[in-house]
């Protein structure tokens, strides 16, 4: 086991026990046992650590379907093995395939029980709980853990939990709310059961509720993503109307996936203070476009509806009902899967005068036709997303007489990339990380830029400055996975002045135009990732020339394009201070006897990370790293297939701190000692073929 902060915190995760090892100390404070095989809990097993707070003995023994085939096990745990832990407060239990409630600390103040094949509780299981206020039962009857039952409660079973606030019932084949739940809920979870219907009365008690989830109880199957099971004749949730009646404190409500066909306005008059409702996976295409409910959600701020379409049916438009106008407060509204063809300023009136929207996403919905100019006016809007739809633009490049130079090439178009470059939306790279945990630096996203749009995933096969007409304020741009096979010549985003971020992954594009991108002065993250394409065309010369040019630009991804002959010597700027070159051919042009790209990335004066992993590098001349730029402080080239390294002359790179050589083929490190400089800190050779060390 692995311990820190002074031997308060003990991990002994995943390492193939099978029994608990004998610790002794006053000072821990967290024992974490998850993931290992132990058998049993003795009475004296845990007695050394009496001052233990936290405890986590999940998954050693998975219920039957859900562990490995052919695997057996078994943990038991003895009567006195907890109670003497007198200052326990969180225990972990999940995943044990536990039949019964062990003796529990009457210290406890969160207890996970998930997973296991628990199908009864009553008051004697939890009746000494005094402190608990967290109490996690799910998953101890469903498809993938079977019992052949439902879960049950006797009546008795929470009347002393006055201090309970968060409770969770997940997929447990309840088929009806269960009574005598305890009046101090904040948090109540009954998600994923067999649900069919919701009394008057069966929240009257919950009065401080906060959270509610009741999503996927009558589940709606034509598009589900795993094993469904629809209430009797594919009927929908059936809610009382006075359901809700004393929720007054509600602020978070899921009904997703309850096969609802429209909802009765009253069901929300009682919900004052709800700020979140998704009533996504449901049949309320007709709701959204003539109903009236909204009206009654002034003060809700997210609001998701998507995929409510009807089956075989694609709209021509969009149009929501005038109530959504009633919703002053909303921020967020996801409209994904509805599933119309053309989207326009009269179908979503409603939302273009609220003043605080400040999101809208409408995703696979089979858009072929759009004028971006309807969000030009709405102030607020920070995030506009139309990806995955089939959109072209060409329509509005004929209505406006687009006068267009494409690629001399117009070659036939190539399907996308299944994979979604997933930058966009989380700070870290995905598809172009895959295979490379140890990365340390962040892939730029949207997230700190106020106005963005995403038109990625699309049809899109050329680019025009018309396009972008009134949409000065655009900050961030999405444009990956479409079919643009174009030359980019300085004049298509002329009207995004303020764009910062540019995505052009996954396209086709040509940017060896001395002025490609230069209408966009404050163009920062420029991402040419996978257009490999033009690369592959061995027989142009293709310039990066234009960077030279590009003012602002800190961040460049050149990543997964082949790039390998026939390409500009030099690389230059004086503001690039991130280059991402990974998945090219450098083993070609820095192949022994050539000179030509030895000084490729000499003239970025003010790069500070370089990643040239995955281009099959046997070795690094010495001459590329004697004229890499001084100021680099981070060089990462893993996952090549480097034999021989040139330790020496990294006591050229003065401001270096972090080297990556991981995933590679090294099977020695220098007999003399290496200067690596005063500022280096860190060296990664994890994954190389290393097997002695001086």
């Amino acid at each position: 086991c692995d311990d820190t902060n002074n031997s308060t915190l003990v991990n002994c995760r995943n390492r193939n026990l099978k029994i608990i090892p004998s610790i002794k100390s006053q000072n821990v404070r967290k024992l974490d046992l998850s993931c290992n095989h132990l058998e049993h809990i003795a009475n004296y097993s845990l007695s050394g650590i009496p001052n233990l707070l936290s405890l986590n003995l999940s998954w050693n023994c998975a219920p039957g379907k859900v562990r490995d085939e052919g695997e057996t096990c078994e943990l038991t745990i003895e009567r006195n093995a907890l109670t003497g832990l007198c200052y326990l407060e969180n225990l972990t239990l999940a995943g044990n395939s536990l039949t019964v409630v062990p003796w529990l600390p009457s210290s406890l103040k969160l207890l996970d029980l998930e997973m296991n094949n628990i199908v009864m509780l009553g008051f004697h299981n939890i009746s000494g709980l005094v402190n608990l206020r967290q109490l996690y039962l799910g998953m101890n009857c469903f498809y993938r853990n079977p019992c052949n039952s439902s879960f049950t409660f006797l009546k008795d079973m929470f009347k002393d939990a006055k201090s309970l606030r968060t409770l969770s019932l997940k997929f447990n084949n309840l088929t009806s709310v269960p009574l005598g739940l305890p009046p101090n809920l904040l948090y109540l979870d009954i998600s994923e059961n067999q649900i069919a219907e919701v009394k008057h009365s069966d929240f009257d008690n919950l009065t401080k509720l906060e959270y509610l989830d009741l999503q996927w109880n009558c589940q709606r199957c034509d598009h589900a993503s795993q094993p469904c099971f629809p209430c009797a004749n594919n009927s929908a949730l059936q809610i009382h109307p006075d359901a809700f009646n004393q929720l007054q404190n509600l602020r978070v409500l899921i009904l997703k996936g309850n096969s609802l066909h429209k909802i009765n306005d009253s069901l929300f008059v009682p919900l004052t203070n709800l700020r979140s409702l998704d009533v996504s996976d449901n049949f309320l295409a007709y709701d959204i476009a003539n109903g009236t409910f909204f009206s009654k959600l002034s003060k809700v701020k997210s609001l998701r509806l998507n995929y409510n379409f009807v089956p075989g049916v694609v709209f021509t438009k969009l149009r929501l009902s005038p109530a959504f106008a009633h919703m002053r407060s909303l921020r967020y509204l996801y409209l994904d899967g509805y599933l119309f063809g053309q989207l326009d300023k009269e179908g979503i009136k409603p939302l273009l005068m609220l003043p605080d929207l400040q999101m809208i996403t409408f995703r696979t919905n089979l858009i072929d036709q759009v004028n971006l100019t309807l969000f030009a006016n709405v102030s607020s809007l920070k995030f506009i997303d139309l990806s995955r739809n089939i959109l072209t633009l060409a329509e509005l490049c004929e209505r406006t007489q687009c006068y267009t130079e494409t690629s001399p090439l117009s070659l036939s178009h190539e399907i996308t990339f299944s994979e979604y470059y997933p930058h966009w939306r989380y700070s870290t790279g995905g598809r172009d990380t895959l295979q490379h945990h140890a990365y340390y630096f962040n892939f730029p996203s949207c997230r700190n830029y106020s106005r963005s749009l995403d038109l990625s995933f699309n049809n899109i096969k050329e680019i025009e400055s018309e396009f972008f007409k009134g949409l000065d304020d655009i900050q961030c741009l999405n444009l990956s996975c479409n079919f643009i096979n174009q030359r980019l010549n300085g004049s298509q985003f002329l009207h995004l002045k303020s764009l910062k971020l540019l995505d052009l992954a996954n396209n086709r594009i040509d940017s060896s135009h001395n002025h490609s991108f230069t209408e966009i002065p404050h163009l920062e993250i420029l991402y040419l990732n996978y257009n490999e394409f033009q690369f592959m065309i061995n027989d142009f010369f293709h310039s990066f020339d234009f960077i030279e040019n590009l003012n602002s630009l800190k961040f460049l991804s050149l990543s997964f394009n082949t790039i390998g002959i026939r390409i500009s010597t030099e690389l230059r700027s004086n503001s690039l201070k991130v280059l991402v070159f990974r998945y090219n051919r450098l083993d070609i042009m820095w192949k022994g006897g050539t000179y030509t790209y030895l000084n490729l990335f000499t003239n970025l004066h003010r790069l500070e990370v370089l990643d040239i992993s995955l281009n099959k590098l046997q070795t690094v001349p010495y001459t590329v790293i004697d004229n890499l730029p001084k100021c680099l402080k981070k060089l990462y080239i893993a996952f090549n297939e480097i034999t021989f390294f040139h330790w020496k002359n990294i006591s050229s790179l003065v401001s270096l701190t972090t080297l990556d050589l991981s995933h590679n083929f090294l099977t020695f490190l220098p007999k003399e000692p290496v200067y690596c400089g005063s500022n280096f800190t860190f060296l990664s050779l994890k994954s190389n073929n290393i097997h002695t060390l001086n």
